[in-house]
């Protein structure tokens, strides 16, 4: 078999091949006899059906297969004479017809490439640190986050709901006697105006209501109302309190029972500690962030098209999927997806670039994925969703996830490491 490579630019390159007629056949005459030992059929034994019989039975299928073996047995030949290096396996098959006796089986194709990247030095590299330091302010307010988090709801008594209450509410709006609006279920509070309606008359219109109790306020219908027609026109709102309730948050004790410790001083500083991690997290993040960006502004290499394509196509279909549940009309929807069409085209091009020098920069410091890490991973994902680890790798296994798992492991390895080379000055206090 001839394989010969043309490449046609630094992504993309075609593949042709030729399998001389005898060569073909003698593929397919092993493969008749090989199927022939294993064919039972009636009349003949076991393993002894004629050659012939199984040919006129089976020879298209396996001429089929013979094209199939050799278009694989090609592709291999390819790679490996010419270091190729796939981004994906080709799109395109041979086709299944039958093949002119005499004739040799030729075919051409083309491949998508990764591309060659050239990494720059970047561990000299200085980045100014963000960091901020841990006030007490900061840590009275993760308190009172806390107490909230963990306040109780408790139905209001005859004075009604109070300011920082939260009343579930029925809505309707109305333009003159006309419902243009329902909706079940609100989780609302007087402090939490709803979008339209001016926030004190809000807060008046709910403060004190009590379970049964209905209260209209104005409201001017804003920008994404699912009747367009009617964005920026004055209705009334009318809400019924279904249930209404004060918050309740956690004593003193509780708060210190809760969160495992004796004292005030202790509960103090272990929400220093917890903000201190957040931020230290927080700030690894975006130094990690900000090189992994500077690396794809300094890099320039051609990035395969039909890549580039697919993920703005992605992008773009997203957006126009949100838009759809959105209520957006058709005419609005073209307007806005041939705007964002060029910003998902370079948001495709900066995600493809960050793609391939995460995995540059993890083949040139050997940062491989090991069993270790795999094992680590389920256990880790296991212990966050209260199952078995065996049961989070068969659910990978069964859905073609783990390759996706292994490469969210290199890049978490090659942003501490990027993290680790690169000098981080200062920071703010």
């Amino acid at each position: 078999m001839d394989v010969t490579v043309e490449k046609l630019s630094g992504c993309q390159a075609r593949v042709a091949f030729s399998v001389p007629s005898d060569e073909f056949e003698q593929e397919v005459q092993q493969a008749l006899r090989r199927l022939g030992q294993r064919t039972r059929m009636k009349g003949f034994r076991p393993g002894k059906v004629p050659l012939a019989v199984v040919e006129k039975n089976y020879g298209k299928e396996v001429r089929a297969e013979a094209k199939d073996h050799f278009f694989h047995k090609a592709v291999r030949q390819a790679v490996e004479e010419n270091e190729l290096r796939l981004l994906r396996d080709p799109h395109v098959h041979p086709d299944h017809e039958p093949l002119p006796k005499g004739e040799s089986f030729q075919m051409e194709f083309e491949v998508t490439l990764r591309p060659e990247v050239e990494l720059l030095d970047y561990s000299g590299w200085e980045i100014e640190g963000q960091h901020q330091e841990v006030t007490d302010e900061d840590v009275d307010a993760a308190l009172e986050e806390l107490k909230r988090n963990q306040s109780r709801p408790e139905a209001v008594g005859e004075e009604g709901l109070p300011a920082d209450g939260v009343a579930l509410c029925s809505l309707k709006v109305l333009d003159g006697e006309e419902v243009v609006a329902e909706r079940e279920g609100l989780r609302l509070s007087p402090s939490t105006p709803l979008t339209g309606v001016d926030e004190k008359a809000f807060a008046e219109a709910l403060t004190g209501a009590v379970e049964g109790d209905e209260r209209e306020v104005a409201m001017t219908l804003p920008e994404g109302f699912e009747k367009a027609e009617l964005v920026g026109k004055e209705v009334r709102c009318l809400l019924t309190v279904n249930q209404a309730f004060r918050v309740v948050p956690p004593s003193e004790e509780e708060l210190l029972k809760m969160v495992g410790v004796e004292d005030v001083d202790a509960l103090r500083a272990k929400a220093r500690e917890q903000l201190e991690q957040t931020r230290d997290q927080a700030e690894e993040r975006r130094v990690e962030d900000e090189v992994l960006q500077r690396l794809i502004g300094e890099h320039d290499f051609e990035l395969p098209a039909t890549m580039v394509e697919e993920q703005t196509r992605a992008r773009l279909d997203a957006l126009k999927k949100q838009m759809e549940e959105g209520g957006a009309e058709e005419a609005q929807i073209q307007e806005q997806l041939a705007a964002a069409e060029e910003p998902a085209a370079e948001e495709a091009r900066r995600a493809g670039k960050g793609y391939f020098l995460i995995e540059a920069i993890a083949h040139k410091e050997g940062l491989l994925v090991t069993e270790e890490d795999l094992r680590k991973e389920f256990q880790d994902i296991a212990q966050r969703n209260r199952v078995q680890p065996q049961e989070v790798q068969d659910y990978y296994q069964k859905q073609g996830l783990l390759q996706q798992l292994a490469m969210e492991i290199v890049e978490r390895k090659v942003r501490t490491h990027l993290r680790d080379t690169v000098t981080v000055k200062g920071g703010a206090a």
